[in-house]
């Protein structure tokens, strides 16, 4: 446990401890925006396949119950 700490002080008294902390907050920070980005993909990818079922379905049923029908009349001369 004393080598430790005596390394500790080592790194703090030349310098060292910061590079090692710069390094590893970039790091973590890499990660982040990493992860940051496969959600951001995700969701994109989400409410696209959201908005292109919608449009395949067509408008929705209406007060006939969403059937179309046609009403063909006759005229006899």
């Amino acid at each position: 446990m004393i080598w430790l700490l005596l390394l500790l002080l080592l790194l703090i008294a030349t310098g060292a401890l910061w590079l090692v902390v710069k390094i590893a907050l970039g790091i973590a920070f890499g990660i982040f925006l990493g992860f940051l980005a496969i959600a951001a993909l995700v969701w994109w990818r989400v409410r696209r396949a959201m908005r292109d079922d919608r449009s395949r379905r067509g408008p929705p049923p209406g007060p006939g119950g969403g059937s179309s029908e046609v009403t063909v009349l006759y005229h006899e001369d």
